[in-house]
């Protein structure tokens, strides 16, 4: 699939988070974001911005883009890269497969700033998060 048919109709979140208090860095990506995605013919229907560690996945943000997800009121969430999501792989991984699980595509823009780049998903879920995912109760143990 190219880039033009993946984009034609789509809806995004864009999604914004720092680590410490910086409105000015934070309005600033908001302003990218949303001009990229405009650029890109883009329908935004939806901006999150939060500021928190990203250990912290029970920020007030995240649970606003999956509740939006569940809703299917967007196709893509559109952040500056991944470590916007969290700061640990594990947990991370297991935001970004339950979006997918609502069809759900993350993105960012390509090094050249031109396109919007998915994100790289691993086609399974390694051991270790699996195994951390059963600590948790979000996946029945065996």
């Amino acid at each position: 699939m190219n880039n033009q048919s993946m984009k034609q109709g789509k809806r995004v979140w864009i999604y914004c988070r720092m680590g410490h208090d910086d409105k000015i860095t934070l309005d600033c990506r908001i302003e990218n974001l949303t001009a990229f995605a405009k650029q890109q013919g883009l329908d935004i229907v939806g901006v999150t911005s939060e500021t928190g560690s990203g250990l912290d996945y029970d920020r007030t943000g995240l649970k606003e883009v999956m509740r939006a997800a569940e809703n299917k009121q967007f196709h893509i969430v559109l952040a500056k890269d991944v470590s916007r999501i969290g700061r640990d792989m594990a947990d991370t991984i297991l935001y970004l497969h339950e979006l997918r699980q609502y069809g759900i595509m993350c993105a960012t823009r390509n090094d050249s700033g031109s396109e919007i780049k998915p994100w790289a998903f691993p086609t399974c879920i390694p051991e270790y998060v699996l195994e951390k995912s059963k600590r948790i109760g979000l996946v029945q143990k065996n």
